[in-house]
């Protein structure tokens, strides 16, 4: 099963088409086929590695499906990550969904047990269903809504540092420098240390690379993608990205204190926290 497969009528009700991997059960519940051809992506493992097919497959490929529903992505899904950006883009266009944190984190709990490697793991579709019909009829309390400014949803509670974007723009010119601010705000009472790493291969500038913002402060961050002589491959950009993590740590320390093992363990209370920041280069065209 993959997106390509699921058909949407006059009254947007799902239809499923193409069952070709499905038609190898012919009634029966597990079967082996000695070409395992498929859409790769969506594939359960057992069936690339082994050709063997069962009732469960395809809750492997709906997995996959919700994932790239949930996050835009086929990868296994960080779901703080994904819960930060959703925020982001609720308080973008002012439109908070009814139980939207409740309905984002389902349905990527949904998804990784649908992603299991071993097919028993897997959750039945009766077991998906009534997962999804208990969401509907849970009327929770949302405490992540309330207090904030002009309707903005506040930060989830394992934040610490919020984030006034989350994707990193940069209209590319040939041999020019192209910077781009990011402003992080601590919305904890707590010293947030946070040190910043270019997972890629363009070069940037970051000022500060790292630093500690003390409690309910903001930080300016410059990042400055440095000149090339031509345009990234499309290939090239879909990779760049930045890591951010971030820890709360004791008043008095100073940039130079920062070390990995601080921003990867539990600091106090709060688990160190990581961030993802993508990266877009948007080449200026020329009428």
């Amino acid at each position: 099963m993959k997106p390509e497969n699921i058909l949407l009528d006059d009254l947007m009700i799902p239809k499923i088409t193409d069952f070709g991997i499905s038609k190898l059960l012919d009634g029966a519940t597990h079967a082996v086929t000695s070409d395992p051809t498929g859409s790769r992506g969506y594939c359960a493992p057992e069936f690339i590695a082994r050709g063997e097919v069962s009732t469960r497959s395809d809750i492997y490929s709906l997995g996959v499906i919700i994932t790239e529903l949930v996050t835009g992505c086929k990868d296994e899904p960080h779901i703080q990550n994904v819960l930060r950006r959703w925020r982001y883009r609720w308080n973008e266009s002012a439109n908070y969904p009814p139980f939207g944190y409740q309905q984002v984190s389902k349905c990527i709990e949904i998804a990784l047990k649908c992603l299991s490697d071993s097919p028993k793991k897997r959750p039945k579709i009766s077991d998906i269903v009534s997962m999804l019909n208990t969401m509907e009829s849970t009327k929770e309390h949302i405490t992540n809504v309330g207090n904030s400014p002009a309707g903005q949803i506040s930060a989830y509670p394992w934040e610490l540092l919020e984030f006034d974007l989350l994707e990193l723009n940069f209209p590319f010119e040939i041999n020019k420098k192209i910077p781009c601010s990011l402003q992080l705000t601590n919305v904890t009472d707590d010293y947030v240390a946070f040190d910043i790493e270019m997972m890629g291969i363009l070069r940037y500038c970051i000022e500060p690379e790292k630093r500690v913002v003390p409690p309910r402060s903001k930080c300016n961050v410059m990042v400055t993608l440095q000149p090339h002589e031509r345009v990234p491959h499309a290939m090239v950009c879909k990779d760049e990205l930045f890591i951010l993590r971030c820890a709360a740590v004791s008043e008095g320390l100073t940039a130079e204190d920062i070390s990995e093992d601080m921003l990867n363990k539990k600091s106090g209370k709060e688990e160190a926290d990581k961030v993802t920041l993508k990266v877009v280069i948007l080449p200026i065209t020329v009428d």
